[in-house]
């Protein structure tokens, strides 16, 4: 017999009435960690529960570090999709420890260590903890003898760790030599540019990973550069692509020697002629961040206290249901029929940008923001086979993932089955409904 089953979409989920009987059951733990336990003193009761909880992984408080559920908080004059995807470690856990103090006694009045989520703590590992009373005498008896000859002291070493570094690269015939030297020997896609006197004006590299990935996705390209990335001030330029998962993924690294408006504004005349005839079959759309930016920096102060009737016409203008009626490329009626992920500014690469601003800076050579960047593009790959891991182990723990009916019979069709029996199942409490497929 061969079972297969299929989640119904989502629909009004009918109301349930609240279980009968006590909803939780507080069960006791084994050892010292148990309703009833005494102990001398607060810190004692502490200590015990920490210790107690770090064995199973998890970090001991008083309530679950994972308490409530996540409630993202968003600028409403940010587009949505723009929006930070901000990871949260609260899962609604119930888990908790009450102590009631009787004079200097302490006892557990009520222990629920019952998680609803993995252990915080790897194997192996242990939980951080607050400076006990040891270490904070050290951390006094220290500051009373730290100086500021002790800061320029690291300083220096800091110093002479970055011209050991830039030393051994001019060894090499300079930054942009090693870079090349490089790039030959990975056998990676560069392209240079140079001028009269041989000074490398441009800088374009493609790592073999990063090729596959803008052949693979290319319904959408978001392009920026990023300023005082590097002792030579070259401007970096990132081109960013959107994956099946829905990441940002680095497509490819340039540096240019400087950033004009004819090669770098993305409504001069000339990049826009230019755009057109070597990506033929490609949309050029305006970021609508930096229009905003431009427009605020602009007209504001012209406009003065009719700013915010602008505002509204502006708005007004960009919502305009037809092409007809309000003719720019970067209108709602140009894009809305256009497959952009939601994208409508380049925001994925200006978060990149406070990326690579963490790793480069005006004290960094260009070919060790070479190696950060390459480093940057191997963890990109590394997180994104982690998340086909993920992907590819279902636990049916959401319900909210789901195909539909039809398309589970023609998967069926298609393998020559016929099914005998169709069953829709409904779940109680949250009212979604399943059906399955019985042969």
């Amino acid at each position: 017999m061969l079972l297969l089953t299929s989640l119904l979409p989502p629909r009004s989920r009918p109301k349930v009435e609240p279980e009968t009987g006590p909803r939780r059951v507080i069960q006791s733990v084994p050892g010292s960690i148990r309703v009833g336990a005494v102990f001398d003193s607060f810190s004692d009761a502490e200590s015990a529960i920490f210790a107690n909880q770090e064995q199973h992984g998890h970090k001991g408080r008083f309530a679950a570090n994972h308490y409530r559920e996540p409630n993202p908080i968003h600028r409403i004059d940010i587009d949505p999709s723009d929006h930070r995807q901000g990871k949260s470690n609260r899962t609604s856990c119930m888990a908790h420890i009450n102590i009631n103090r009787t004079g200097a006694k302490c006892h557990l009045t009520l222990v629920d260590i019952r998680h609803n989520h993995e252990p915080d703590i790897p194997p192996g590992g242990t939980a951080a903890r607050p400076p006990t009373t040891e270490h904070l005498r050290v951390v006094s008896e220290f500051s009373d003898t730290f100086s500021r000859q002790h800061l320029k002291q690291i300083s220096n070493m800091l110093n002479k760790s970055r011209r050991e570094a830039r030393e051994q690269v001019e060894v090499l015939g300079g930054d942009m030599r090693s870079i090349l030297a490089s790039l030959e020997e990975k056998g990676w896609d560069h392209s240079v540019q140079m001028d009269a006197e041989n000074v490398v004006t441009a800088l374009w590299w493609q790592s073999p990973e990063q090729k596959t990935l803008t052949l693979r996705y290319t319904d959408i390209l978001i392009n920026d550069n990023a300023a005082n990335r590097n002792d030579k001030q070259y401007p970096l330029n990132t081109g960013i692509i959107i994956d099946s998962h829905g990441k940002s993924r680095n497509g490819w690294y340039a540096l240019h020697q400087k950033e004009d408006a004819q090669t770098h504004a993305d409504r001069h005349p000339s990049l826009l002629v230019a755009a057109a005839i070597v990506f033929i079959f490609t949309i050029h759309i305006f970021c609508l961040s930096h229009l905003l930016e431009n427009i605020d920096r602009n007209l504001r102060g012209a406009l003065g206290a009719e700013w915010q009737n602008f505002t509204r016409d502006f708005w007004a203008a960009y919502r305009a249901v037809s092409p007809d009626e309000f003719g720019h490329r970067w209108a709602w009626a140009w894009v809305s029929n256009i497959f952009t992920a939601g994208v409508r500014t380049n925001g994925r690469v200006e978060t990149e940008n406070r990326v690579n601003k963490v790793f480069g800076g005006p004290k960094k050579t260009l070919f060790q923001l070479f190696n950060a960047l390459n480093t940057r593009t191997e963890q990109q790959t590394k997180d994104s086979l982690i998340r086909v891991r993920d992907h590819m182990l279902n636990t049916f723990e959401n319900d909210e993932a789901y195909i539909g009916t039809r398309w589970l019979l023609r998967l069926v069709n298609e393998k020559g089955l016929v099914p005998q029996h169709l069953l829709k199942i409904t779940h109680i409490r949250s009212g979604t409904a399943h059906v399955i497929a019985i042969f």
